[in-house]
């Protein structure tokens, strides 16, 4: 009865396990703060995710000090979720990303952020790495000088 029990928690958590190494990413499709729909590929190689505010902000401060095509020249794409924020809120902060240059795709639906945030690291910046759609690897970030490291890769 335990390992029946230990087997069912086990693939009830990859029923909701969010990205996975060795499998393929979910297709996504999502319009940026400019309203121009970007999709993952087979030839993206990196998506940076964050679902809160703090790891925003590491990613937000980094890419102004680059170029407004260096995630297109990298083959990556930046995600940030705000479906967790009040719809009040997110009536006033989804302008004001428009004074970005680089292309925020923007996630505001709860349930379509489930299927790529995971809980133990909701606070650190999440780079996915893919190779044709494929997952090969997950990296969690705290710091800017760690996403630089990562983005120069």
């Amino acid at each position: 009865m335990k390992k029946l029990l230990l087997l069912m928690l086990t693939l009830s958590s990859l029923a909701y396990a969010t990205v996975i190494i060795g499998q393929p990413i979910k297709p996504l499709s999502l319009n940026d703060q400019f309203d121009v729909e970007h999709n993952i590929t087979s030839t993206t190689k990196k998506v940076i995710f964050t679902f809160k505010k703090a790891s925003s902000h590491i990613v937000k401060d980094y890419l102004a000090t680059q170029e407004a095509d260096y995630l297109a020249k990298r083959d990556a794409m930046y995600v940030a979720d705000v479906s967790a924020m009040p719809a009040f809120i997110s009536f006033f902060v989804l302008p004001m990303l428009t004074s970005n240059e680089f292309p925020i795709l923007v996630i505001e639906d709860e349930e379509q952020a489930a299927a790529y945030k995971n809980e133990e690291h909701i606070e650190a910046v999440m780079l996915v790495i893919l190779e044709d759609s494929m997952v090969v690897d997950i990296k969690y970030i705290n710091s800017e000088e760690d996403l630089i490291k990562e983005m120069d890769r």
